[in-house]
């Protein structure tokens, strides 16, 4: 799994999924991984950052098993916000200037 993300402004994140038929399968497997990608959003919104919309993608591997799934979605998305955070202060420093 992979995640981006971008700040959305809002008091809520967004989150949205891209699963690929070519390292997934099916439209069966395909929409298994969705449903699994929505319910685990649904369990951890609590453990989740606000103000941020996520697209959530699938990488080589198939399908994630359930557990690793629910452990790893707060994690990845901890991470987008740091990435995010990190580039926006870089982007506001003063006397950052190198004319």
């Amino acid at each position: 799994m992979a995640v981006h993300g971008r700040v959305n402004g809002l008091a809520y994140s967004r989150f949205g999924s891209s699963i690929g038929k070519r390292l997934v399968g099916n439209n069966i497997r395909r929409n298994r991984v969705r449903r699994m990608l929505r319910e685990a959003v649904r369990l951890n919104k609590d453990r989740l950052p606000v103000g941020l919309d996520f697209v959530l993608t699938s990488r080589r591997g198939g399908i994630p098993l359930w557990q690793d799934l629910l452990v790893l979605l707060p994690k990845l998305a901890d991470q987008v916000r740091g990435r995010l955070e990190a580039r926006s202060r870089r982007k506001i420093q003063p006397g950052s200037d190198t004319r």
